[in-house]
Parts: C-alpha cells; structure tokens; sequence
C-alpha cells in the first residue's frame, strides 16, 4: 500500500466541505426556528476592510496545504512553519502577542499538552 501522506491530507478536504456544508445548513435551521434576529448587512466598503485586516493570517491556511501539497515540507514540518508564522505575524505584524502573555499563557498550556503527550506514550506501550 503505497499512499503519500499529501494524498492522504488531500483526501480529507471533500469530508470536511460536506461537513461544513451540513453545518451551515443545520445553522440556518436553528436560527429559523427559534427566531434569531437578522443582522444588518454589511456594506462593500465593511467588506473590504474586514478582508484587508483578515488577509495576512488568513494566508497560514494557503501556506500550508501549498507547501505539503508541493512537497516542499511534511505535514509535521508544515505545523512548525504554521507555529513559526503565528508567531511573526502575532508579534511583529499584528502585534497582538505579547512576550510576558505568551509565556504566561505557554507555562499554564504546559499540564494540557502533558497529559495529552503522556496519553499517547502510554497507548503505545500496551
């Protein structure tokens, strides 16, 4: 069985359309029926700026798929170039990370990923 991981990935993308499909639609349905108020539309001119402010992080998704998909780097190399981005266009572009915050918030994440990385070593070794 030969089947790339690229492949693999790829093949995940029409799953996930049908999914978010479905959703949309069970949204709609929701708010329907208990009422939910319309909100305004947004005119052109909203939209383009919301599209401007949204571009740059918005392009981590197109990184990513394009540089596993060109085989430029492996899915696992793919999330420290998605780590690396976040973190220059959080500090540098958007500024909206912070030095002390982000240490702050890594030292509280710390028992979360541990107990997540001692889950799966114990599930390899029985």
């Amino acid at each position: 069985m030969n089947v790339s991981i690229a492949g693999l990935f790829a093949a995940g993308f029409v799953p996930g359309f049908v999914m978010a499909a479905f959703l949309m639609v069970l949204s709609s349905i929701i708010s329907l029926r208990r009422g939910y108020p319309k909100r305004n539309r947004t005119t052109i001119k909203e939209k383009l700026i919301g599209f401007e402010d949204a571009l740059i992080p918005l392009l981590m998704p197109v990184i990513i798929l394009g540089g596993i998909l060109s085989g430029i780097f492996t899915p696992t190399e793919a999330a420290a170039v998605a780590v690396a981005y976040v973190a220059i266009i959080g500090f540098f572009v958007l500024k909206s990370l912070k030095a002390k915050g982000f240490s702050t918030d890594a030292y509280k994440d710390g028992p979360g990923h541990g107990s997540c990385f001692s889950y799966y070593r114990n599930r390899l070794h029985t």
